[in-house]
């Protein structure tokens, strides 16, 4: 499966990027969206965890971060990032190198999404926030860790965007 590929290798450190700061899963309720998301984090990261990664979580609200860590049995760091800024990913990336030297496994899972209306109606600024945490979030994480992966010995690593199922199978008044 995905964990043994993952797995393969000389795999040590892993970046788990997005707990998502609002829900992104369509058709829930906001509760219910972020708790899936945390739900998919858990098994992955818990997953992670238990093939002996050392994972660095990433997100924006720290309390969810920390129980994150802890159900992992505290085997990694927990840092509040904001992957829209590129300050705060390049922070994080300089913590997780310094902390272990190198990231084998980049996960990007933040997102957010906009409220379904006609495309004419989405507000510039919600529009902007999706775009900058989907867009250039993944970018900016997916940028950094490429560069930590490059330099690091031996060098390579694996990058793994999470996507919305919005890509696949659109929905109305879904414009963001």
């Amino acid at each position: 499966g995905m964990l043994d590929q993952l797995t393969s290798g000389r795999l040590e450190a892993g970046v788990v990027s997005g707990i998502p700061p609002e829900y992104a899963l369509v058709g829930l309720e906001p509760a219910e969206a972020l708790e899936r998301h945390e739900e998919i984090l858990d098994v992955l990261t818990l997953a992670l965890a238990g093939a002996g990664y050392q994972v660095a979580f990433a997100g924006r609200r720290q309390e969810i971060l920390d129980k994150a860590l802890a159900e992992a049995g505290g085997r990694g760091i927990a840092l509040a990032t904001d992957v829209t800024d590129p300050a705060s990913v390049k922070a994080l990336f300089a913590a997780v190198e310094a902390k272990w030297g190198r990231v084998d496994v980049l996960f990007n899972n933040a997102g957010t999404g906009a409220p379904a209306v006609p495309m004419d109606e989405l507000p510039w600024e919600k529009w902007k926030a999706v775009v900058d945490a989907n867009l250039n979030g993944s970018f900016l994480c997916a940028q950094a860790a490429l560069a930590l992966m490059t330099r690091q010995k031996p060098h390579g690593g694996r990058i793994i965007n999470n996507g919305s199922i919005s890509a696949h199978a659109p929905r109305p008044n879904t414009a963001a």
